[in-house]
This record gives structure tokens, sequence and C-alpha cells, in this order.
């Protein structure tokens, strides 16, 4: 799938809920921040810091992406990868400035802040695409590394993935359950890389692995 048909696919969901008012604001807070840049509509967001402000507990949220309601109750791994993240967010962007929940900025602010931090933002390309965004550095450092590949060098790597996944018997046919797998991976070894990032590569094994059987 090429980038452009990325955008295409993402159009479609993207477009049915919010992110688009809320890229518009001439700031955001860190608390909303930390839920965009989550890909969670902060109108729908619900959490309760509790006793430790660094730890906000999640009660119940709405992903603009896959606009659906979910609870602590109905779907406890997509609150506890959410409260993971938000505790993230804000303690790395207190790390700098204490005074951080305070600060306002621009969604081009946070966004590059979010690049700059290997923070995964999930709508990132798609709000590019529609100027609702600017270009960050990280984006551009991110074409340039793709094009820098070659077809070969690209049905290579996806090979190579579709091997490790086999020796550790992740089944590639269901590519968002094996997305989630592979997020986890990535999270024990400290360079957490989003599950849907994932699995938009997991997709474009089966045509890597026709390409090279031939």
């Amino acid at each position: 799938m090429s980038t452009s048909d990325e955008i295409s696919d993402d159009a479609a969901i993207y477009e049915r809920g919010r992110l688009a008012f809320w890229l518009r604001h001439e700031r955001w807070s860190l608390r909303d921040a930390a839920l965009i840049l989550l890909d969670v509509d902060p109108d729908t967001g619900r959490y309760d810091e509790g006793d430790d402000d660094e730890d906000p507990r999640i009660l119940a949220f709405m992903c603009f992406r896959d606009d659906f309601p979910s609870a602590w109750d109905d779907s406890p791994d997509e609150i506890r990868k959410l409260r993971r993240g938000l505790s993230d967010i804000r303690r790395i962007a207190m790390s700098a400035e204490p005074s951080a929940v305070e600060i306002l900025r621009t969604p081009d602010e946070w966004t590059s802040w979010a690049v700059s931090k290997n923070v995964p933002v999930a709508w990132v390309a798609w709000a590019r695409a529609r100027h609702l965004i600017g270009q960050t550095e990280g984006d551009i450092a991110d074409q340039q590394g793709e094009s820098s590949l070659s077809q070969r060098e690209r049905t290579s790597l996806l090979v190579i993935i579709a091997a490790l996944a086999r020796e550790l018997k992740i089944d590639l046919g269901k590519p968002s359950k094996a997305a989630d797998a592979i997020e986890n991976l990535t999270v024990s070894i400290g360079a957490r890389v989003a599950s849907r990032t994932i699995e938009d590569y997991l997709k474009k094994v089966p045509d890597a692995l026709e390409r090279r059987g031939r």
C-alpha cells in the first residue's frame, strides 16, 4: 500500500470524527494535547488523576480513528495502554518544564515536540496532507528514510519480519492481533512503536513474500 493509499484510507475514518476541529484550535493545554496526540477526543476522554498527578487514571474514552467508546470494564487493555501513554507524555513534558501543565502551545508545537520525543502520533500524515499542521523535521527525516529504501530493501525487511514472526509464533494472518503483540515487544525494549503503525507494515508482508517467491 502506498503512502497516498494510506492517507486515503485514513481520510474516511478521521473525517467522521472531530480531529480536524481540534487541529483548528489556536492552543492546546498539556491535558488536551496528551489525549489528542494519543488519538483520543478530549471531549470524550474522562480521567481522574487520583492521588498521583503523574499517573492519570482513565475512566473512558473515544478514539478519533476508530470512533468507538471504551470503558475500563469493556476494554482494559486499551485503557492500560492509554494510561501508560498519558503518563509518559506528562512526565516527559514536565521533566523539562515543571509548569508545563499550565502552558498552552499550538497544535504544530505539540506535534513537533511529540515527534522529537519519539511519541507515535497516528494521524500526522493525514493532518499534514490536509494542511492542518505543518511539516515537522521528524516527518521530513522519515520521508527521506523511506524514500532512500529501494523496493528490494523494503521487500527484504518485510521478509525478515515474516521470518521472525513465524519463529515467535505470531500469526501475521491476523495483522491487528499480531501488531498488538509486536507493540508489546517494542515496549519491552524501551522503543515503543504504535500497533497501528506496525499493522500497516504487516499488511504489506504477503505482497513482499509473493515478490520474493517469484
